[in-house]
């Protein structure tokens, strides 16, 4: 509960993601999304199975491509809100480890 309160304090929560992540994400992103945070994400691919960026949360590539969406976001709360907002609707009806625990018994039956 503690770490959701810091994720949400924020503007902004960046995620960069740890090199060993080249597909997918990594369950902070998840986190982030869970806690109402608008996070802005370095992006990776498989990503999209999962969330839907410039939807439910902003995703880069560049570093020029993340000061832009700093600087948008910043300027523009109703956005970040709408987004973050989705971000966590998206995570709370599809993917939290109730979800996925139901995935892994279904396969095992």
């Amino acid at each position: 509960r503690f770490l959701s309160h810091i994720y949400a304090s924020g503007a902004i929560a960046l995620n960069i993601h740890h090199p060993q992540f080249r597909r997918g994400t990594s369950l902070r992103t998840f986190a982030l999304c869970c806690s109402g945070a608008f996070q802005i994400a370095d992006w990776r691919d498989g990503l999209v199975c999962w969330l839907r960026p410039g939807v439910e949360l902003e995703t880069f590539r560049t570093p020029q491509e993340l000061r832009a969406l700093a600087e948008k976001y910043l300027s523009d709360a109703p956005a970040r809100q709408g987004i973050a907002r989705a971000g966590r609707a998206r995570v709370l009806a599809e993917h939290t480890y109730r979800h996925r625990m139901e995935a892994m018994l279904a396969d095992v039956r």
